[in-house]
């Protein structure tokens, strides 16, 4: 579908035009003095990948101390996108299926007969089982949508993204609100392309609880949500038959009489499943069941437990409209963003830079919840302190003073060792703003085992995901962003006059 451009209101426009601005490159005097990047850091190599698209490259000539000892220090990659000289796009991908990782290179390979000069790994996911560990689908972990249409709601109370239109990347806050309206009636949905009742991630709503804690539970119990009550709405583009009611996990903690994971009672057994087609008119009566359903193109599916069952048992009749509405909040301006062809959104949790000054501090949490070694035994060499600020390898994107969006990774020159290297989040923010990549704003997007860089289908970072046995790979992640010619690739038989 081809781009269109965006209808906004005169504050969101301003808002806009701000960012376009950054498109002039200051006059002299006026950007502020940037530090330069210490004597430790060497240029190693500089590539014009295609017209306004750049790769530069440096390493690390000497290891700090502190840090784990590794083959010749760090690596760091810098991708400038010029939009000025090229006609360039900044997008998204998921991939062949949206539901399914894959690895970056494939993901890229995905967009084809598009051919992305750079890609990067995009932003954070979970399985949707993540302790049983079996075949995947997976949740985005706040925000994410493509050519315009959501595939998952933002955090209650909204997420960080990157939105991306026209090459450049708006950094913000934003929050989702979904309704799914009838004659006379209307129900919340409570997120978008996940199963229901019991999930892993971030609560989406007010009525999302976490599973009850205790000191001995694992990272993942305690990052599952549940509601007994539930609509979710599926898009035609999910990859994968819509899901079953899954059992429920087996609680891990050890600890007898630990309240873990919620008693099966608590989710409900009613549920429901309706489909409507791209005008909102329901295809069939709803079904008493859900799962297992393959959804159609420009089609949608919408599954329902608890009274959310109960509200699409009574409107979901066959020939009525189901009109569902998606409104997307920036909630550091309070304007509405237009959902078009032309937005793509990539998730991240934490803002490394904003509006030319650091967004993150020595103590910012969340940075990784672990750091292992190669034989995936955990260690806590590298932490700050006994909570979650690590070294870990880093992915991010960004605008620099001179409006090139930035798209960079920080790691290891090698893979293998025995402790990631990449950087605490707040070393890595001074890493942007110095003058060399001079950053103004920037978004750290899904790292460790996930960071990725591609360059005209060569690996541009080390396989850092352990594969078993001390061997590294790549790991499958849940979006790519990637760079490369603006429009589309006329692949059919020439129209005859």
């Amino acid at each position: 579908m081809a781009k269109m451009p965006l209808r906004r209101s005169a504050a969101s426009v301003a808002v806009l035009a701000a960012t376009a601005a950054l498109f002039t490159t200051p006059a002299e005097g006026v950007e502020p003095a940037r530090p330069k990047l210490t004597d430790s850091w060497k240029l190693y190599s500089e590539q014009e990948l295609a017209s306004g698209v750049v790769l530069t490259r440096y390493v690390e000539s000497s290891v700090e101390t502190g840090r784990a000892k590794s083959a010749g220090g760090r690596l760091l990659n810098i991708v400038r996108i010029n939009p000025t000289l090229g006609v360039i796009d900044v997008d998204t991908t998921f991939g062949a299926e949206a539901v399914v990782a894959e690895k970056v290179s494939e993901q890229l390979e995905a967009v084809r007969p598009k051919a992305p000069v750079a890609g990067i790994n995009g932003g954070y996911f979970v399985p949707e089982d993540p302790i049983s560990e079996r075949v995947q689908t997976l949740n985005h972990l706040g925000l994410a949508a493509q050519d315009g249409v959501l595939h998952s709601a933002s955090c209650f109370g909204g997420s960080m993204g990157a939105f991306l239109q026209y090459g450049v990347p708006y950094i913000t806050k934003a929050k989702t609100s979904l309704t799914l309206s009838a004659t006379g009636d209307s129900v919340e949905i409570d997120d978008i392309n996940r199963n229901l009742g019991l999930f892993f991630g971030c609560a989406s709503t007010a009525d999302d609880k976490a599973v009850q804690e205790n000191p001995n539970t694992t990272f993942e119990e305690k990052h599952y949500m549940y509601d007994p009550d539930e609509v979710v709405l599926f898009t035609s583009d999910y990859g994968a038959p819509t899901p079953t009611k899954a059992p429920l996990p087996a609680d891990p903690a050890p600890n007898v009489g630990d309240p873990g994971f919620p008693p099966a009672s608590a989710l409900k057994d009613r549920e429901a499943e309706v489909e409507i087609d791209d005008k909102g008119v329901v295809v069939a009566d709803a079904a008493t069941t859900r799962g297992g359903r393959t959804i159609r193109a420009k089609h949608r599916v919408l599954q329902g437990i608890g009274t959310g069952a109960d509200w699409i048992l009574k409107y979901g009749k066959k020939g009525a409209v189901l009109t569902v509405d998606e409104k997307l909040t920036d909630t550091r301006t309070g304007q509405e963003i237009t959902l078009d062809p032309s937005l793509d959104i990539v998730n991240g949790i934490h803002e490394l830079v904003h509006s030319d000054a650091p967004a993150v501090t020595a103590a910012a949490k969340d940075s990784c919840h672990e750091v292992r070694d190669s034989n995936g035994t955990q260690v806590t060499a590298n932490r700050r302190d006994t909570g979650d600020v690590c070294l870990d390898d880093r992915t991010a994107i960004g605008v620099n003073a001179y409006g090139h969006t930035l798209l960079v990774t920080l790691t290891d020159q090698t893979s293998g060792v025995p402790v990631r290297n990449g950087g605490y989040l707040d070393e890595f923010a001074k890493l942007l703003m110095t003058e060399e990549i001079a950053a103004v704003d920037a978004l750290n997007l899904d790292g460790g085992g996930s960071t990725t860089l591609l360059a005209k289908g060569d690996d541009m970072t080390p396989p850092i995901h352990p594969a078993g046995g001390g061997a590294m790979t790549y790991r499958p992640v849940a979006n790519a962003v990637h760079t490369g010619a603006a429009g589309f690739v006329h692949t059919g038989p020439l129209p005859t006059p």
